[in-house]
């Protein structure tokens, strides 16, 4: 079975890794609808807004849900949407329980019932915190600020509808994604924002160790979680990618794209109770998926810069 010419939800469409995932759905001739909360910017979408349906509303009320759902009718559900803001003050604890829970709360109300090929639910490997690379799926959740504790819980109650509610859910975890459209603030983009400015780059000592997975890459795997068999119910990380620190990482920008500027190690700190070490064990996206990154580190911060280098003209 292939995701093509589908009825297909989304939310979180209008972000980073939503954005892109529309456009392969589009690609693939799906009906896609989107659902975006009133003030949510679409600067993302403005190459595709036209080949897709945006329904403004508020992702808490149920209501309003039950009738967009019965409208659309979707095969297919996928939910992206949430609050990043990886501070870990108590302070956001309230803000990221609206934003990043009670919506999928009120999603899960108003599909539950419904006659639904498969709902997939996206989390972040923040869900993971401190514990030791490679993190596996079935590692107890150690979320270490209320962005991923948050996440965390949205996994749980996407589970629960599975096991309660016959909900066809698959959650799916992806770890460092870059690529065209990241956030700014996001260690890539800083670095190839500087070689485009022809600037120096503060960073730390960066013995950071990180998996770096190219948007293309991830986009195929949540696809193709779509359709796999015998997924159901699962947790799984979408990883893989090349590991490197921080500092090869960013040797690597620097000196593949002619960077007029220098890496000025040490000059920034550690993050107080910076993670040393995090990726994911690919072991289980393989097996269920078939899923390996296809993009190499090289490949895919030549297509990202050549973004940047557009954002300029």
């Amino acid at each position: 079975m292939s995701l093509q010419g589908k009825r297909i939800l989304l939310t979180g469409g209008s972000g980073f890794l939503g954005s892109h995932l529309c456009e392969k759905l589009l690609q693939l001739d799906n009906q896609l609808t989107l659902l975006c909360l009133p003030d949510d910017p679409l600067a993302n979408l403005q190459a595709i807004q036209n080949q897709l349906q945006v329904v403004r509303c508020d992702l808490t009320d149920t209501g309003q849900l039950e009738k967009i759902v019965k409208g659309v009718a979707p095969q297919y559900v996928y939910h992206l949407a949430a609050r990043i803001d990886r501070t870990r003050s108590a302070r956001l604890l309230g803000e990221m329980v609206a934003n990043n829970l009670l919506p999928i709360v009120s999603l899960i109300q108003a599909l539950a019932g419904f006659e639904l090929e498969r709902f997939l639910v996206l989390g972040t490997s923040d869900i993971y915190g401190q514990t030791p690379a490679p993190c596996r799926e079935d590692a107890s959740p150690n979320p270490n600020s209320p962005y991923a504790l948050t996440k965390s819980l949205a996994l749980t109650f996407a589970r629960y509808a599975w096991q309660n509610y016959n909900l066809p859910a698959v959650m799916l975890v992806p770890f460092m994604v870059y690529g065209p459209r990241q956030n700014p603030r996001m260690m890539i983009s800083q670095a190839l924002n500087a070689v485009a400015q022809g600037e120096d780059f503060p960073m730390t000592r960066g013995e950071q160790v990180r998996e770096f997975n190219y948007v293309g890459d991830i986009v195929a795997g949540l696809i193709t979680a779509a359709t796999a068999e015998g997924v159901l119910g699962e947790t799984i990380n979408l990883c893989g990618g090349p590991k490197l620190t921080i500092y090869e990482a960013s040797q690597r920008i620097f000196s593949m794209l002619g960077a007029r500027g220098k890496l000025l190690r040490d000059s920034l700190p550690y993050r107080a109770q910076e993670t040393m070490s995090h990726f994911g064990d690919p072991e289980k996206c393989r097996r269920l998926l078939n899923y390996q990154p296809q993009t190499s580190f090289e490949d895919g911060i030549k297509k990202t810069y050549s973004y940047f280098q557009d954002l300029e003209k």
